[in-house]
């Protein structure tokens, strides 16, 4: 379990004038997120756990103010911090968050990011926390920062995002390719975070550009076969990182 806030900041000095814009973007956070720019949400996540689609954003740009990016991506919350609580094998979620924008805005290191939300922590883990003591597990909540997204915020306290671009990590990272149906504008299927299964309402009415494959739409440069089908690496200097 684990909540990100996540910000990058971008500086522009023109002296043209520059008529409104629209960025375009995909956005993969497993398993939801909120895009916010200047301080303005322009976009959201219609599904709050599996499948791990991919979502377009389109936003307007007034083309001279500085850009300020500021993503929430959070996996699915539980008290333990695990997944799949009422299986027989529980299961930490990944969690992670990867961008990229028409702009050359893109997820890395430079990003910053501040943990809201974790689970389990330390001390419940040294305490006997694990996938079968889950009575012991305890998570830590901090509370949003207020004004966390707005472009005057001061986010000198928060780390360096860290990248993780392993191909071994990338495949766990995407295990759920959704599935959008034509004929009936639904994607799915979308599963329980409690029981692993299919859930009730398999699948939720959206746009397709709501269901996309992450590894078609992000870091098309550098997909790779491995041994169980298409997974992504995003090795190329123009593809996002997962941080």
């Amino acid at each position: 379990m684990f909540a990100m806030l996540c910000r990058t900041r971008w500086v522009l000095l023109l002296r043209i004038a520059v008529a409104q814009e629209f960025i375009i973007g995909h956005i993969y956070c497993k398993t939801y997120f909120e895009l916010y720019f200047n301080g303005q949400l322009v976009a959201k996540d219609p599904l709050d756990f599996m499948p791990d689609q991919a979502v377009r954003v389109r936003f307007a740009y007034d083309g001279t103010s500085a850009k300020t990016y500021a993503i929430l991506c959070q996996d699915y919350l539980t008290e333990s911090g695990y997944l799949f609580n009422d299986t027989s094998s529980p299961r930490l979620g990944e969690g992670g968050l990867l961008a990229e924008f028409s702009d050359g805005t893109k997820t890395s290191a430079a990003w910053k990011t501040f943990t809201v939300d974790f689970g389990p922590t330390d001390e419940s883990i040294r305490a006997g926390c694990n996938a079968t003591n889950l009575q012991k597990c305890s998570s830590s909540r901090s509370g949003m920062p207020v004004d966390w997204a707005h472009p005057q915020f001061n986010d000198s306290s928060w780390t360096s995002a860290t990248e993780y671009d392993s191909g071994q990590e990338y495949a766990s990272f995407i295990s759920y390719t959704p599935v959008y149906s034509s004929d009936t504008g639904k994607c799915g299927p979308i599963r329980s975070p409690f029981t692993n299964d299919n859930a009730d309402a398999s699948q939720l009415l959206v746009s397709q550009g709501e269901c996309l494959d992450p590894k078609t739409v992000l870091c098309k440069e550098s997909v790779q076969e491995l041994g169980d089908g298409r997974s992504l690496n995003c090795s190329s200097s123009t593809d996002g990182r997962i941080i």
